[in-house]
């Protein structure tokens, strides 16, 4: 399991990149790059009241979670998918 900050939605590049964080795009595709079994996205903006629809369906498709606050995971039932 990859867990990897997720600040930034993908239509903000230029600022994670000025802020030295990532898009969740960008956070997905390194797990991908290193056959991660399973992704955790954290640590969002407060931009975000809510998932981002393009997180959604890019989550849909991939292997990938988002963490908040007082998330318990379960390695054994992650990757039973």
């Amino acid at each position: 399991m990859l867990i990897h900050e997720a600040t930034f939605g993908d239509e903000m590049v230029n600022d994670a990149k000025l802020k030295t964080h990532s898009t969740v795009a960008q956070a997905v595709e390194v797990g991908e790059r290193s056959n991660a079994k399973f992704t955790l996205l954290t640590h969002f903006s407060n931009r975000y009241p809510r998932c981002p629809d393009k997180t959604r369906k890019l989550m849909e498709s991939k292997n990938v979670g988002i963490a908040f606050d007082n998330v318990v995971v379960s390695l054994t039932k992650t990757f039973t998918r």
